[in-house]
């Protein structure tokens, strides 16, 4: 039988009349039925020769033939006409639109939200109550006869499941839902799926009746889901500052992450709708088609779009856009604002392997048999927790990475590389993406903004890749930039893709700007200490150690580049060995050491074990004694990772039973070979980054200073403030010369922007420009380089993200409080009042630690105290820096920003003697905009009486 045509009688029973819509698994039909003169919507099944496929749609048909609720759409019959046709299902016809046809007009008032709330909530404590589990509730699915909420009907249980019976019926790594709406226990495709999965679905499209916008949102499925596994959408009363509290609240437990925390049922959601109570009058806010095209900006964001006129008319109209108390006293009364949450966003980086196809392969790194979810092998899961990370797998076989906030941008930044590259080894077929930016956080993972980058990155990459060809790491811009000299990175099609660490031992890795060498300036003072020292080293024949300690971005690489330089020119029979610590290898036994002598000896990796013996022998043998050369350099092979046979050496053979012994004889066999090339002529040894370093190098080194103490030996170090601490003894050591790296002076600072400016422009910088960036950077080289870069590139307005960055993750040290209190300081600009701050944390339940942390914030120079209103709520406080200050207020969340703005306007207004202007910029972010408009006039008015013809 071919598909039914109009005028045809079906089934014997049904009188098609029309074909309504077509799609890629069947059709729907309007019928007459003959039986009982009703319309009926005739639902067949042409892509019928899927198992599975027919499975789902006789599923269906028997569920909605035992369900019999005025909100579930009504069953009339099912069924086969012949062995070879396709399988039917007849429901009742309805008129109307569905849900999504409805949103796409605009937002639904609360009242006509809450009707969809309960009779969905109805139909559901119907379906649940009977075993059955909707599982792809969405606004399509949900049809309002009449257009009317509070008929509304659910639709479509094509993927509904029993809960008594959760047999498989799709292959794993094929997800069953429509993401904006699945719960986090479908995105990880746990078998598992209850009742809440449906609570979760319905919460996601309250919130989208309500905002106008989904909860989830991203143009890549898989970005979607990962924003469902781990993100929390905006609060509601973002969107609508007219939603009560009390209904804000019961969607925000519809849409909690785990499943228990949700309603069990919905019956339960049923009780609690019940109790809901709402206002007398409800409108639905006007929707424009800027905002309804707009989904990802905030409502001040879209408003800014609107021609001025109609955001007038909308303030006039629609007082529920605005903010404000009531229209009749257009003020922000503290009393009933929203208050602050304890949300905040954070730097995050992450490695996103995805699937190049459903039917990727599956090795023993990623498993999972039919119906079970996904997961990775225990061994590639190991290599991923060593490094700190927090992995996440996803129903299709999607794995994330995230690395928690760390005190450095770009350490965490070369851990989530390092975790992309331990990914794309492991797992056949997958495209790998590594980027950074800023995510709220949820739990101990932040996800943002990062997610959309992964994604923006690999949607352009090939779908097809011979199985020889290596799997790339794509990297965002932040994370190349944060990366700079430590990975190799290349550029395929305009993107950047991770290859391995760099040594950094080999050639010239001083920074560059613009593609020239940055020149070392304002490190003078710390330059000639040095090479006094190593001077008086050489001439006196004594052993020297001095020890350079800054902040990551101080210019610690770039000082140890230009004094090597120097001392080279100075001294070409210094011997200079150079080592560092690694993040990957950080306290490996003499990981340092051992990298310094594989360097000088030329071993770069991979060469034959023969190989790596003889340069050993051959240059490390060199200046020793022959009768004790053979054993010396054995023993600094252990050191090496380089394994000579013990055949023929009884020491070797027994060390290699006693660790013990062992260490001792590695140490022996280094200061051996340390005293002869000292006595061969002068040594310099520089081990930098030093707090990756190990105790057993540390020691080794201060035994060598003692031992060889009337030798030339001139040890140099350089490491970040947390070495001082962790290795104590040797930085008290007085044989040790401390030189901490201060901030440049403003006459270096300008240096270095006119030069490299002048360079890159082709001709004098403008002075405003000069002072404007040394002015910003406060000294600091790194922040110094980014922005005179953003200048180059014409995005000097702009705060350039590396520097956010940075910024962002020394804040993430301090305690979740010390943040709050920068955060709220932040909104009232570079300066700030105590009492500013009391307004804003008002809410917080330590109220008495104000004090105590603005003291602590003043001892680890974030802010310094201002002589106005000392002792008072008026006491006054700056920012040191003016980059400290937008960093924290970047991390503010879009919904913390708007409450904060409009809880400073409310202070400030109510403390009196505010510049109108300041009012109206506070009220224009808290999106009050008819009280903007209020102080904007205000503000014109006092321009005019003072002739302020430009304000």
């Amino acid at each position: 039988m071919g598909h039914p045509i109009a005028g045809e009688l079906f089934a014997q029973r049904f009188l098609v009349e029309e074909r309504i819509a077509t799609g890629g698994m069947g059709a729907i039909f309007r019928a007459i039925d003959q039986q009982t003169g009703r319309p009926v919507a005739l639902k067949l099944l042409l892509a019928h020769d899927s198992a599975s496929g027919v499975q789902r749609f006789m599923r269906e048909a028997h569920i909605l033939g035992e369900l019999h609720h005025p909100h579930i759409v009504r069953y009339v019959a099912h069924g086969v006409v012949a062995a070879a046709d396709p399988p039917y299902l007849a429901m009742e016809w309805l008129e109307g639109e569905n849900l999504a046809e409805r949103i796409h007009r605009g937002p639904l008032g609360l009242r006509d939200t809450a009707a969809v709330a309960r009779g969905v909530g109805a139909a559901l404590a119907e379906a649940h109550e009977r075993g059955v589990i909707h599982r792809d509730l969405k606004p399509s699915n949900l049809f309002l006869p009449g257009r009317d909420p509070a008929r509304i009907v659910v639709l479509d249980f094509g993927i509904a499941r029993r809960m008594l019976r959760m047999g498989a019926v799709t292959r794993t790594g094929v997800v069953i839902g429509t993401p904006q709406y699945m719960s986090p226990e479908q995105a990880r495709g746990e078998r598992e799926i209850g009742p809440p999965t449906d609570i979760f679905s319905l919460g996601c499209v309250l919130y989208e009746c309500l905002a106008g916008t989904p909860a989830f949102f991203g143009e890549h499925a898989v970005a979607i889901l990962i924003k469902v596994l781990l993100d929390n959408p905006r609060s509601i009363r973002t969107w609508r500052p007219d939603v009560p509290e009390v209904f804000a609240s019961l969607i925000d437990r519809m849409l909690r992450k785990e499943s228990r925390a949700r309603f069990p049922n919905g019956l339960a959601l049923c009780e609690a709708l019940r109790h809901l109570e709402l206002p007398a009058e409800d409108s639905a806010p006007i929707m424009t088609p800027t905002m309804r095209m707009s989904p990802l900006l905030t409502p001040q964001e879209q408003r800014a779009q609107l021609p001025h006129d109609q955001v007038a008319h909308e303030a006039r109209h629609h007082p529920e856009l605005s903010t404000e108390e009531s229209p009749q006293t257009v003020t922000l009364a503290a009393s009933v604002m929203p208050q602050l949450t304890i949300q905040e966003q954070r730097i995050v980086s992450l490695a996103i392997a995805v699937p190049r196809s459903d039917e990727h392969e599956r090795t023993t790194a990623l498993v999972g048999d039919s119906g079970t979810p996904p997961t990775l092998s225990q061994s590639l899961e190991h290599e991923l927790l060593q490094l700190g990370a927090i992995v996440e797998v996803l129903a299709d076989g999607t794995v994330m990475v995230t690395m928690p906030p760390s005190a450095s941008a770009s350490d965490q930044a070369f851990l989530a590389v390092r975790c992309g590259l331990i990914l794309a080894e492991h797992l056949p077929d997958v495209e790998v993406a590594v980027t950074t930016g800023r995510g709220r956080l949820q739990g101990q993972q932040p996800i943002g903004e990062a997610i959309d980058r992964a994604f923006e990155l690999l949607k352009d990459s090939p779908r097809a890749r011979a199985p020889e060809a290596p799997c790339n790491v794509w990297l965002d811009t932040l994370t190349e930039d944060l990366l700079a000299g430590r990975l190799q990175i290349e550029h395929e099609d305009g993107r950047a893709h991770a290859g391995r660490a760099q040594d950094p031992a080999m050639g010239e890795d001083v920074r560059r700007l613009l593609g020239q060498p940055t020149p070392c300036v304002g490190r003078e003072q710390e330059l000639a200490t040095l090479e006094s020292t190593l001077s008086t080293c050489i001439a006196d024949s004594v052993a020297r150690a001095a020890g350079v300690v800054a902040p990551p971005g101080m210019g610690k690489s770039r000082l140890r580049h230009e004094f090597l330089r120097r001392a080279a020119q100075r001294h070409p029979e210094l011997l200079v060995l150079l080592g560092r610590g690694e993040i990957m290898n950080a306290g490996a036994p003499y990981g340092m050491l051992g990298q310094a002598l594989r360097r000088l000896c030329g071993l770069a990796g991979g060469e034959p074990d023969a190989v790596r013996t003889e340069r050993l022998r051959e240059r490390l043998g060199l200046h020793l004694a022959e009768a004790s050369a053979a054993q010396v350099v054995a023993f600094l092979g252990e050191l090496c990772g380089v394994r000579f046979p013990d055949e023929g050496s009884s020491a070797m053979h027994a060390a290699r039973s006693d660790p013990r012994m062992m260490h001792e004889h590695v140490k022996l066999a280094f200061l051996a070979w340390l005293r002869a090339e000292c006595q061969a002529g002068p040594v310099l040894l520089v081990l930098e980054d030093l707090h990756w370093g190990d105790a057993l190098t540390v020691q080794l080194l201060e035994q060598a200073l003692r031992e060889l103490a009337e030798l030339p030996l001139f040890v140099l170090t350089l490491a970040r403030p947390e070495a001082q601490p962790q290795f104590p003894a040797f930085w008290a050591s007085s044989n040790l010369q401390v030189l901490p790296l201060q901030a440049l002076t403003r006459r270096a600072c300008e240096q270095l922007a006119q030069e490299v400016l002048q360079y890159a422009l082709g001709h004098v910088p403008d002075a405003e420009a000069v002072a404007r960036v040394v002015a910003q950077s406060a000294g600091h080289p790194f922040y110094l380089e980014e922005l005179i870069r953003a200048v180059v590139e014409g995005s000097c307005d702009t705060l350039p993200e590396t520097v956010l960055a940075m910024l962002m993750a020394r804040l993430s040290q301090l305690d979740a409080y010390a943040r709050r209190v920068l955060h709220a300081a932040s909104v009232f600009g570079e300066t700030f009042t105590r009492g500013g701050l009391a307004a804003l944390l008002r809410n917080e339940q330590r109220t008495v630690d104000v004090d105590a942390t603005l003291a602590m914030l003043v001892r680890t120079e974030f802010i310094e105290p201002q002589r106005e209103g000392w002792g008072t709520a008026q006491e006054r406080f700056k920012f040191r820096h003016a980059l400290v200050r937008d960093a924290a207020y970047s991390l503010l969340t879009e919904d913390n920003r708007v409450v904060s703005h409009r809880l400073a306007c409310a202070h400030l207004e109510q403390a009196g003697g505010a510049d109108p202007a300041v009012l109206a910029e506070h009220a224009y972010q808290g999106n009050a905009l008819e009280l903007a408009a209020r102080f904007s006039i205000e503000a014109g008015q006092r321009a005019l009486s003072s002739f302020d013809l430009d304000a």
